[in-house]
């Protein structure tokens, strides 16, 4: 399925290919081991390529790789690849932070996570008077949605990347002056992909077995709650908030203690490697921890907050949407799709520039909350 969606959908990035990129050694933690003749920016992070007098963290050999050699794996991790600018230090931006539209994330991920519920909705419609009612053709098994949706949020995911890449360009990225982006290193590069796909799997997974999917039961669209319908404009939103609520302290609560406890933080560190990430390093993790984020967490929010198949299929393309968009490093004030305009009046609300801060914070990082600020308010450990 990967494979078949990157090929019909997606096209190779050529800009990182257009200049040649230096090949570095590395430590453990993805910083450049340079001789004593180069000049460090700090202790822990930068260091400087003496000939163009900018400073890039880490680099990365597999991107001199053309697409033909790259494999399956590789060319998945390549769809998060930028301009090369983005990855060297930069000028100091003095503008203030752009604010961007508050209505513009919620419309794109409402018209982006509608297909697959159309064309349930539509199938359910139309079929009936196709095929006998009885058929096993008129209604979709919990295989056959799994499926469906499955391809379909691959091609969501391959639009949101771009959405993400496209406002990168536009606003800028954080803290340009100190240093670039960080790339993705050889040897994440096919963990990253591997990632992916197991994110991919297991959160839709989650959608069809946590919402307790009934093929009797297609999406339908209304405004009340108390008219039948599973998606709803006066609950389905209140809902997803409680959920991103719920979801969010588990995380706090569990991403506080992987930075306090020292064999937690063996588990969390790998995702740490990146300092000044981008949107897909979001999912970069040890195999541990990738459970733990994308399978008992969420399966946590929803007993607190219960939601069906189609109200989850909206939180799932919600919060995936939130996670890259943290780690997108986009120099602009952007927060959550729903939560932001109540909480951003109580200082509660989380922005791209929050988490950045927490990467590069490394262990010590503060704002352990990945929706909100509320917990981090709550308990004394928002950083700014």
């Amino acid at each position: 399925l990967v494979h078949l969606i990157l090929m019909t959908l997606s096209s190779s990035p050529a800009s990182h290919h257009d200049v040649p990129l230096q090949h570095n050694d590395h430590d453990d933690d993805g910083n450049i081991i340079t001789s004593s003749a180069e000049q460090e920016k700090d202790s822990t992070t930068t260091t400087t390529n003496t000939t163009t007098k900018k400073w890039v963290r880490n680099n990365a050999t597999w991107l001199h790789k053309s697409r033909k050699q790259m494999s399956l794996l590789e060319r998945i991790s390549n769809k998060d690849v930028l301009p090369l600018k983005f990855y060297e230090q930069g000028e100091k931006i003095t503008s203030p932070f752009p604010s961007h539209p508050l209505w513009r994330a919620p419309l794109w991920i409402f018209i982006h996570a509608l297909p697959p519920l159309l064309l349930q909705a539509l199938w359910y419609s139309v079929m009936p008077s196709i095929a006998s009612p009885s058929s096993s053709w008129s209604k979709w098994s919990s295989f056959t949605t799994f499926m469906v949706y499955e391809v379909y949020f691959i091609v969501y995911l391959l639009f949101l990347i771009r959405n993400l890449h496209f406002w990168i360009g536009h606003y800028g990225v954080l803290d340009y002056h100190n240093c670039g982006r960080d790339m993705i290193l050889d040897k994440d590069a096919k963990k990253l992909a591997a990632s992916i796909i197991f994110f991919v799997v297991a959160r839709n997974l989650g959608v069809i077995l946590m919402g307790g999917y009934d093929a009797n039961i297609p999406p339908s669209f209304g405004i009340f709650p108390n008219g039948g319908a599973t998606i709803t404009l006066l609950k389905t939103p209140v809902r997803m908030a409680l959920w991103a609520l719920a979801f969010d302290f588990f995380f706090y609560m569990y991403h506080r203690a992987t930075h306090t406890i020292p064999f937690l933080w063996k588990v969390h560190a790998k995702h740490h490697r990146t300092r000044h990430p981008t949107p897909l390093q979001a999912i970069l993790a040890d195999n541990l921890q990738e459970v733990i984020e994308v399978v008992l967490l969420p399966f946590l929010a929803t007993l607190v907050v219960p939601m069906n198949t189609h109200e989850l299929w909206l939180t799932a393309c919600t919060t995936v949407y939130v996670e890259a968009l943290g780690h997108s490093g986009a120099r602009a004030y952007w927060g959550h799709p729903i939560l932001h305009f109540l909480l951003d009046p109580l200082g509660l609300a989380l922005v791209i520039e929050d988490h950045d801060l927490h990467h590069r914070g490394g262990k010590g990082g503060l704002n352990f909350g990945k929706q909100t600020l509320v917990w981090d308010r709550l308990f004394g450990t928002v950083g700014e």
